[in-house]
């Protein structure tokens, strides 16, 4: 595998000022791999810092516009960023426990200019979720595009509104201008399928009379409005080592972890590494 100039730029967030082990751990793995590392914190207690520090640069910043404020600052203060082939942006929002199959696919040389993530979404508007976003290629990373999307944001306070014009709006922003929207790894039909049962059998998707008959006749696309790094966190697990936090914190979808909670008890230090997230 050829080598890419590679950077990345962590926003973090914990109210007590933690930063995960995983986390740690995907920032040991990044020092071997990347030109520049920058981690934007809005509050951070010193003990971690001095950790992290040894590993990456280390902004801390006041407590506003989310983790898309943090990623504007990060990418405004790397250094030689124009000559950088991929810049990686990704939040504290999960846990890794294989970050070599996480940043694998985000290593090689871009193919060409694009936008490539972990999971892509179709609730509201196809978008790449925000959590692992790259800007792929030179090309793309040194366009006035890029130069633009990031000079024009401005901080903004209400989350529902910057999932609206940040993680949705980035996404349309640069495929409009003509820029793919990729993932790593794509769902297979047999994953849609496992979700769209979770989806029909929380009621999430309503059953109508006339897909009855004779028996249920399930349509993929019905699970699809739904979030994919919940609904699919069996194929994120399997496919790129995450499990996403709000997963494990709020389960706003019901879903039954069993097999989860099955994969974690034969697990002890995964199981050791999702319980120190859910402590940051």
């Amino acid at each position: 595998m050829h080598r890419a100039k590679v950077a990345f730029v962590v926003a973090h967030y914990s109210s007590e000022g933690r930063v995960s082990e995983s986390i740690i751990n995907l920032l040991r793995f990044l020092r071997n791999h990347a030109s520049d590392i920058i981690f934007v914190s809005t509050g951070i207690n010193s003990n971690y810092e001095k950790v992290v520090r040894s590993l990456c640069r280390v902004i801390v910043r006041q407590n506003f516009g989310h983790d898309f404020w943090s990623y504007k600052v990060g990418i405004d203060a790397l250094r030689g960023k124009n000559k950088l082939d991929r810049i990686v942006i990704f939040n504290s929002s999960f846990v890794t426990v294989a970050p070599a199959l996480l940043v694998r696919p985000f290593l090689g040389v871009p193919e060409g200019p694009a936008l490539k993530g972990v999971s892509l979404s179709t609730q509201y508007a196809p978008h790449l979720q925000s959590f692992w976003v790259s800007f792929e290629h030179n090309h793309l990373v040194r366009s006035l595009d890029f130069s633009e999307w990031w000079s024009g944001m401005i901080p903004i306070s209400d989350r529902l509104k910057v999932i609206e014009k940040y993680e949705i709006g980035m996404s349309k922003f640069f495929s409009d201008r003509g820029y793919s929207l990729q993932v790593a790894n794509s769902p297979s039909e047999k994953d849609w399928f496992l979700g769209l049962c979770r989806a029909y059998g929380n009621g999430l998707v309503p059953v109508e009379k006339e897909n009855i008959g004779d028996g249920l006749r399930l349509n993929l696309d019905d699970s699809r409005h739904l979030n994919p790094s919940h609904i699919l966190w069996d194929f994120l697990l399997r496919s790129s080592g995450i499990i996403k936090l709000d997963l494990l914190r709020k389960n706003p979808y019901r879903l039954d972890l069993h097999s989860l909670n099955v994969f974690l008890g034969k697990k002890p230090v995964v199981r050791a590494l999702v319980k120190d997230a859910l402590a940051c």
